[in-house]
């Protein structure tokens, strides 16, 4: 069972009792076997309330253009069967609850365009089964947590648009199942953890529009054969050439 809930003028049956009773009004009825929960351009929308827990059968949830939400509610990491979360464009919301650590089911991982989001909580290295994890346009997150280092499961990683981001966790390496590595647009960045070369599995690196980068990761020729594109800086004409 999948329910979609947004401003737009295809769902508006949905929408006018949401606008008019909240999340809260959906949850009472009978959709606790519910699979996937869209909810989106919920303006009116002012916090996600704890009954939200109540959906134990959720495999997927995505909140985007839900603006003024400031916190998520703890009740999140209640979603034991989750396997997908997305949170993206709730430019208002500036923290994630530490209880996200028990989504032990959680494969993918998406939060982007969160402006108001200074850090990501340490929980994030409990999510054993993420595999894909994507961080995109955070421009107030100066650095990520070091227990990222703890997702052995992670095979694809993002981090794209992070602005204020100076440097990437010291143990980068340690993400031994990664073969998927994407960075671009991380202007304050300078270099790489020095671990970085132990990503023995990596089959796709792509660095692009870095412009205070000077250097490729260290022993990085060492690597097993895998596409790799950079871009060192502004001095390049295009944004990403193939090193």
């Amino acid at each position: 069972m999948h329910w979609e809930l947004t401003d737009g003028s295809n769902s508006a049956f949905v929408h006018s009792r949401l606008r008019r009773n909240g999340l809260d009004w959906v949850l009472r009825q009978d959709v606790l076997a519910l699979e996937s929960l869209d909810v989106l351009f919920s303006n009116g929308l002012t916090e996600v309330p704890e009954s939200l827990g109540s959906l134990a059968s959720l495999l997927s949830l995505s909140l985007s253009y839900c603006c003024k939400i400031h916190k998520l509610p703890e009740c999140l990491g209640a979603f034991g069967s989750l396997q997908k979360l997305s949170i993206l464009n709730c430019y208002n919301l500036s923290s994630l609850p530490q209880s996200m650590g028990q989504l032990t089911s959680l494969q993918v991982l998406e939060v982007k365009s969160c402006d108001s989001l200074h850090r990501l909580p340490e929980c994030l290295g409990e999510l054993s089964s993420l595999w894909t994890l994507h961080l995109e346009y955070l421009g107030s997150i100066e650095s990520f947590p070091q227990s990222l280092q703890h997702l052995t499961s992670l095979q694809c990683l993002t981090i794209v648009g992070c602005d204020a981001l100076h440097e990437l966790p010291r143990g980068l390496g340690d993400l031994h199942s990664v073969c998927e590595l994407n960075i671009d647009w991380l202007s304050s960045m300078t270099c790489f953890p020095e671990s970085m070369w132990r990503l023995t599995s990596l089959k796709k690196l792509s660095i692009c529009s870095c412009t205070g980068l000077t250097s490729l990761p260290r022993g990085w020729k060492a690597w097993p054969p895998l596409k790799t594109y950079a871009s060192l800086g502004a001095r390049e004409s295009n944004p990403c050439r193939r090193a």
